[in-house]
């Protein structure tokens, strides 16, 4: 028979049509995945200041608790010598 795939000329453009169709469907995808790689980044780059500003906060906090211990230990220990 003559149809489509024994005219070498329809084929290779079908091809040549399928195979641009295919590329472009393939830039497509990777335009979407790099797309979504920078939010990903942009939202780990959020989390991380986040987490420093988290991280300082809470260093302050335990320094600020550790200071106050040591103000109450020598509270005591003035307390203790007045009572001698």
């Amino acid at each position: 028979g003559t149809g489509a795939a024994d005219n070498p000329v329809m084929t290779s453009e079908y091809l040549k049509s399928a195979t641009t169709a295919e590329l472009q469907k393939r830039d497509q995808m990777i335009k979407n995945l790099a797309a979504e790689l920078r939010k990903e980044r942009e939202e780990s780059k959020k989390k991380d200041a986040a987490l420093r500003k988290y991280e300082g906060f809470y260093r302050e906090v335990k320094a600020r608790s550790a200071e106050k211990k040591l103000l109450q230990k020598k509270m005591q220990q003035e307390q203790q010598n007045m009572q001698k």
